[in-house]
């Protein structure tokens, strides 16, 4: 034993480092937040999409609650903000597609517009894990992505 005594103060239940019981953080007046309720199987379903669906998606729902609508001019500030490049969007919106968790008209020289749909299934699972052609490739094209198996 090291000989160093534990400060009793840091073993009570309702000491400053122990959360027991005590409400999440509420954000502070003038604060921006995420408007709820967002559905946890849209957000289930998101978090099984590759890359930055799950970023993508937390963006529209927030975008969502501001202007109270389904359909959100997706613009480059709003990605921004959340760390999520222009080129990295696309391949989440591609994937959250795919998943049918939106649907988006892509015009040239303006800004994406996405409607958030509702989540296909209930428990927010894939229904199948996806083929050998993936996310990324053309309709009858295989994927180059060849998967390693140990042994």
């Amino acid at each position: 034993m090291s000989g160093v005594i534990p400060n009793p103060e840091d073993l009570r239940w309702n000491s400053p480092g122990h959360s027991g019981g005590q409400r999440p953080p509420r954000p502070v007046r003038g604060e921006r937040f995420l408007r709820g309720p967002v559905p946890l199987a849209w957000l289930t379903r998101a978090g099984w999409c590759p890359g930055k669906a799950l970023h993508v998606g937390i963006v529209l729902w927030y975008r969502a609650g501001l202007t109270r609508q389904r359909e959100i001019p997706l613009g480059r500030p709003d990605l921004e903000r959340f760390g999520v490049s222009r080129f990295a969007a696309s391949r989440a919106l591609v994937a959250l597609e795919g998943a049918g968790l939106v649907t988006v008209q892509r015009l040239p020289g303006r800004k994406r517009v996405v409607t958030i749909c509702s989540a296909p299934s209930a428990d927010g699972r894939p229904k199948s894990p996806p083929g050998p052609s993936g996310p990324h490739t053309r309709p009858g094209e295989r994927s180059r992505f060849v998967p390693v198996t140990p042994g």
